[in-house]
């Protein structure tokens, strides 16, 4: 804002008012800003409106350097945030190396669970002939029923043994 103003602090003169329905005058210093009219209708909200316009209208320039204040805050935030920004960028980089390498983790410890699903589904389908191979055998084969039942060994010697007596 380019254009001068008239110097702060604005103040309205309401609390000056004897009459009940006497204008606002808005003055800076010795000058007179503007004028708040107030209606002698029966409208109460009317009139508060505008003392409340008045107020507004008067806190101007302290707003106006509040506005300012913030906009030069920001201006230095910016900067500095910039600075920051530029001055780690070895640690974006690493961090995005890092959740990278994570997530390719992730994703290997993903597919070595499915594997071994897998696995462990071929193993139960493996028990599982096994299981069917003894069933027919100990049905089937009466002397390897009992070599497997007994232990090799002990079965075979005593398979010796009973053919010696025969």
């Amino acid at each position: 804002m380019s254009e001068k103003h008239t110097p702060g602090p604005w103040v309205d003169d309401s609390s000056e008012h004897t009459e009940p329905y006497c204008p606002i005058k808005i003055k800076g210093g010795h000058h007179t800003i503007c004028t708040v009219y107030i209606d002698d209708a029966p409208v109460e909200d009317y009139n508060r409106e505008q003392y409340a316009n008045a107020a507004l209208i008067a806190s101007a320039p302290n707003l106006l350097k509040e506005v300012a204040e913030l906009r030069a805050e920001n201006v230095r935030l910016k900067r500095k945030l910039t600075g920051l920004l530029s001055d780690n960028r070895w640690l974006v980089k690493a961090s995005r190396k890092h959740l990278e390498q994570h997530f390719g983790l992730k994703r290997s410890i993903t597919t070595l669970t499915a594997d071994l699903a897998t696995a462990q589904g071929k193993l139960d389908e493996l028990r599982e002939l096994v299981d069917n191979a003894k069933a027919v055998i100990f049905k089937d084969y009466p002397l390897l029923s009992a070599m497997l039942t007994k232990g090799l060994h002990e079965s075979y010697r005593t398979t010796l043994a009973d053919s010696e007596v025969k």
